[in-house]
């Protein structure tokens, strides 16, 4: 039974999604590249989306 993973997602993926959608979020231009930078550091030290949010990264899907 494997354990540490959400809803059947292999562990790393969550944090593949995240930085593929701040990549997007980027490329749009509605953030900085020092934004893309702090939320992708947040992303990979695993202090999630919820922290990125706080690093001035828009959660809205605008």
């Amino acid at each position: 039974m494997p354990t540490g993973t959400t809803a059947g997602r292999a562990p790393g993926t969550e944090d593949f999604d995240e930085l593929a959608r701040l990549s997007e979020i980027r490329s749009r231009g509605d953030i900085t590249d020092e934004e893309l930078r702090r939320a992708k550091e947040l992303v990979l030290s695993g202090s999630g989306a919820s922290s990125a949010s706080a690093a001035g990264t828009p959660t809205s899907g605008r």
